[in-house]
């Protein structure tokens, strides 16, 4: 004879606040703060971010060239991230984690300047702030995808 236990159907979990509800984490790193610790580092990180960036659109995109590209900084749809960049070869992102850790998102996808991009990204490298996250789809489809699904306002051609 089989004992048959009976589970009561679990409780559904409450339903997570929206995103609107958390403030824009690395707003919250400032002076008087117990995470000001992280202030000098995150500054730092950000700004090899956009250096970065810098050099990728003037040096190495190819004239004609569809980009995406976002600056989330006072954009409550998405509370962790700053920046955002994506194009067939490059996505490149700047997050601020639920930890207050300003990060460095990359991936490449047949990327003639992978090698300067990983040497550029020594020093946030050195302080454990990159992370190598390869998508699911080749970058030349997540940016197809992205463009079907962002505003034109952040479509680019170069």
């Amino acid at each position: 004879m089989e004992l048959l236990i009976h589970h009561k159907k679990p409780e559904p979990l409450p339903t997570p606040r929206a995103y609107r509800y958390i403030s824009k984490r690395w707003k919250q790193v400032r002076p008087g703060t117990q995470h000001k610790h992280l202030l000098a580092p995150n500054n730092i990180v950000a700004a090899e971010y956009y250096r970065i960036l810098k050099i990728v659109k003037e040096k190495y995109l190819e004239p004609g060239s569809i980009y995406f590209e976002r600056d989330y900084k006072d954009d409550m749809s998405d509370p962790f991230r700053l920046h955002g960049f994506i194009s067939n070869n490059l996505y490149f992102m700047l997050e601020c984690d639920f930890t207050f850790v300003m990060q460095i998102e990359y991936d490449f996808h047949n990327c003639p300047f992978e090698a300067e991009i990983i040497h550029l990204l020594r020093y946030a490298a050195g302080l454990n702030r990159t992370f190598h996250t390869p998508k699911q789809l080749a970058l030349p489809e997540h940016l197809k995808a992205t463009i079907a699904y962002q505003d034109s306002q952040f479509i680019h051609t170069h």
